[in-house]
């Protein structure tokens, strides 16, 4: 079983099975080499302040965002997702990326940080938030998906808690 299938069946089955994902991801990170990215897949814009990927057709913020946020709009006025709607870079059109899409951007090769240095420099390490809630019931506040590029993987993150963000479009 792959990390995706696993995540689909942990759904709202509390922290022992995040737990298991979490395992699962970096028995993944250690085990499993994937090839570097092609070259020609991320396409830096001439302003060097957006990243075109090739395979996904998705352009994403080169830079992280300058500061951390909490996850939900509804809870926190200065949020991941207002940031993301709001920034006018490039013309704006942003918004906060699905959790597989920020799982495409992984490169395995990379022995410090889970993605391209060349098409994404200075990347903060850490936990990013993504667009994707985790309903549990049992936990007060509520729970979103984030990504470690840290670790490689996707895990779920407290919505009272901050972490980085890079937006796509």
């Amino acid at each position: 079983m792959d990390s995706q299938q696993a995540l689909h069946r942990w759904s709202g089955r509390g922290w022992l099975a995040a737990l298991a994902i979490v395992v699962i991801g970096c028995l993944q990170c250690i085990g499993q080499a994937s090839a570097k990215a092609p070259v020609g897949r991320f396409v830096v814009d001439k302003a060097g302040a957006t990243v075109y990927d090739t395979l996904t057709k998705l352009t994403w913020q080169r830079q992280s965002a300058p500061t951390t946020f909490w996850w939900s709009d509804i809870l926190f006025p200065s949020s991941a997702q207002n940031y993301c709607k709001n920034l006018a870079l490039a013309g704006g059109g942003w918004r906060l990326p699905g959790e597989y899409e920020l799982l495409g951007l992984v490169d395995r090769q990379e022995p410090s940080l889970a993605v391209d240095p060349t098409a994404f420099p200075g990347s903060i390490s850490g936990i990013y938030w993504s667009a994707s809630p985790q309903f549990d019931p049992t936990w007060y506040g509520g729970l979103a998906v984030d990504f470690s590029f840290t670790l490689g993987l996707l895990t779920h993150g407290d919505y009272t808690k901050t972490y980085n963000v890079r937006c796509v479009r």
